[in-house]
């Protein structure tokens, strides 16, 4: 319901943000993230729209896009006033992240008290990184890292998270609901592979990624 006193201005800014909380909480809770924040950006010219008096039509601008990062909205209004507009926003999500406590030298094995977890935005993070200190101890060094450094995998040698015939979690759901399963791994994959996996179960052989240490995450 539009309020009398409520600007077009502030509609949009209404839909939009309450259009982002649910997708951003929702993902945020997948990854785990200890917060988040949203910074809107409004095109100009807003403040000359007539309030639409229906509820906005608020899509993503590109589909099956994670919100994080940079982020756009389409907009628009459907009945008499009919306009339409592109809402842009910059989305940050807090995640504790992998980080040296000290040097490592190149070819260096890493243990777990090389490492510790720092919270940091992970939008800014283009390389894979890590949130498990044992998915990244007993990996060596591929250069040399120096000390505060957030360990991505192009700083390490990966070893095989999963071996074939290994017993394996299997993680499916949301984040909603979310169950684990216990399966075999059918082969050998790092960080990121496809990998076949019989559930112990079901019997069934399915398909998922490896997300860390004998553990694999079904789509």
């Amino acid at each position: 319901m539009v309020s009398a006193n409520q600007s077009a201005t502030a509609q949009i800014e209404q839909t939009t943000r309450q259009f982002l909380e649910r997708r951003v909480q929702s993902y945020a809770s997948q990854l785990k993230a200890e917060s988040y924040d949203i910074e809107l950006q409004l095109p100009p010219g807003t403040d000359r729209l007539a309030v639409c008096p229906d509820t906005l039509v608020t899509v993503p601008a590109v589909i099956n896009k994670k919100p994080l990062g940079r982020y756009s909205l389409k907009v628009r209004c459907e009945k008499t006033s009919r306009w339409s507009l592109l809402v842009k926003a910059d989305i940050s999500l807090f995640v504790p992240v992998v980080t040296s406590l000290n040097e490592l030298e190149r070819d260096q094995l890493i243990s777990e008290a090389d490492l510790t977890l720092e919270t940091q935005n992970i939008a800014s993070l283009n390389s894979g990184y890590f949130t498990q200190l044992d998915d990244v101890a007993g990996q060596r060094a591929k250069r040399r890292i120096g000390a505060d450094q957030i360990i991505t995998q192009r700083f390490i040698k990966l070893n095989e998270l999963v071996r074939k015939g290994e017993k394996v979690i299997i993680e499916a759901g949301s984040s909603q609901f979310s169950v684990s399963m216990q399966g075999v791994s059918l082969g050998k994959g790092q960080l990121g592979d496809q990998v076949s996996v019989k559930n112990l179960s079901s019997g069934k052989v399915i398909q998922a990624e490896v997300v860390g240490k004998n553990r694999v995450k079904a789509d």
